[in-house]
């Protein structure tokens, strides 16, 4: 079955195809040269723990995804990407809570490169001794994160905010859990979670219009097995562990992360309309012309500020970070501030400018490649299309809605006093 997306107001569209195995192929349609596959697995950090058909709950290593990720670029023969260069094609992939991805970009060869791509989730060629070396490379990456602020400044956070719950678990792992991962575990995973389902393959750029079908018929019979799907596990939210968090590093400016729950909407449609309006009112709050930034800038207690909110089934929160010299003094002012959004709105023209320029952003967005994937599978989670979850920009009105309050957490990143 083939279904069709159009949005006359962007000027977009795509075409997707959905086997019986459940494994979906889709076109994004661009009038450029330059071609793109993206190979999405919905197996990520948070998925760790499933239960199988048969009532069997598993469990594996934290950073088996992002481990798996890196071990299915293993081929016994040729480096996969020695024969992608040579395409003329860059490969790359990533791990995230929700998804591990796997894509190339590229002008020519694309047919070989695309089996090349597909044969990744389906035909491992990882082996223990392989497993075991890789050991080495993901914990000298784990080691580059140890000293960078903000990712400090965010453990220190999630880990309060959340604790006991995936969110809060390291993407790449730890260097101890990362030692229990053995190729057994990873086919495992392979095996109860790269199935068709749960996988999805979207192309970018001019391709024949058959090009859905074309590809389903080359398709590795992998990809056409209907197979049982494992029931993820859902985490009980408890309450914050503490509320303001300080962890000593050789930073030469102090870095800051505050986190702060956002209330849990059912339906996809209204959840995705709270967001969009949460984080224009967190610019309103956060961004460069905004009262707050000005006057802390001005003050010297800060050198930057940033925010946004993350929503996943079971989590949902906002983010406010940055670095400056006196985060202690900026904590005060952010809670003032902070105080006055939960009982009264944002200056209605301040809302109007502020939307017009994240609608602009997201028109310009439909030419980035990388940025059309990301949303394109969020889908998964939102249950909007690509073009519904758009529109919606154009359809928020001025404010309906405050910043709610909710459990939160100050993370400081600093010196150690002496």
């Amino acid at each position: 079955m083939i279904r069709e997306w159009t949005s006359d107001r962007f000027g977009e569209r795509y075409r997707t195809m959905r086997l019986n195995s459940g494994f979906e192929i889709s076109h994004y349609y661009k009038p450029f040269s330059l071609q793109a596959a993206f190979l999405s697995v919905d197996f990520g950090s948070l998925h760790r723990e499933y239960t199988k058909t048969t009532g069997e709950v598993m469990g594996h290593p934290m950073g088996s995804a992002h481990f798996l990720e890196h071990k299915l670029f293993e081929r016994a023969t040729e480096d996969i990407n020695l024969k992608m260069a040579k395409l003329g094609v860059s490969v790359n992939a990533y791990t995230s809570y929700d998804r591990t991805c796997f894509y190339f970009f590229g002008s020519s060869c694309f047919e070989e490169a695309l089996t090349l791509l597909l044969e990744l989730p389906v035909f491992p060629e990882f082996t223990e001794q392989g497993v075991e070396r890789e050991k080495t490379v993901i914990a000298r990456e784990i080691e580059l994160y140890e000293d960078d602020v903000d990712t400090l400044a965010y453990r220190g956070a999630i880990e309060a905010l959340y604790p006991g719950h995936p969110i809060s678990e390291e993407i790449l792992g730890t260097a101890d859990s990362i030692e229990e991962i053995t190729a057994a575990s990873l086919r495992e995973i392979m095996r109860d979670c790269y199935t068709p389902s749960r996988m999805q393959l979207l192309l970018i750029g001019e391709f024949d219009k058959g090009v859905l079908e074309k590809i389903a018929d080359a398709l590795p019979a992998a990809y056409h097995e209907k197979r049982e799907d494992v029931r993820e596990t859902s985490h009980e939210v408890t309450g914050t562990s503490m509320n303001q968090i300080r962890t000593f590093s050789e930073t030469p400016l102090p870095g800051f992360m505050y986190l702060q729950k956002l209330p849990l909407i059912s339906e996809g449609k209204e959840r995705t309309m709270h967001h969009l309006q949460w984080e224009i009112i967190l610019e309103s709050l956060t961004g460069s012309a905004s009262t707050l930034y000005t006057h802390e800038y001005a003050k010297g207690t800060i050198l930057s500020l940033n925010s946004y909110t993350v929503d996943y089934p079971d989590v949902s929160f906002l983010c406010i970070h940055g670095e400056g010299r006196e985060p202690e003094a900026f904590f005060d002012s952010l809670q003032r501030e902070l105080l006055k959004l939960e009982s009264a709105m944002i200056d209605p023209a301040d809302f109007l400018s502020i939307r017009k320029r994240r609608i602009g952003e997201r028109l310009r967005s439909f030419d980035q490649y990388a940025e059309i994937s990301f949303r394109f599978f969020d889908q998964r989670r939102t249950g909007l299309s690509l073009f519904e979850e758009a529109d919606l920009l154009f359809q928020l009105p001025e404010q309906t809605i405050y910043l709610p309050k909710g459990d939160w957490v100050y993370s400081v990143v600093s010196k150690e006093y002496k």
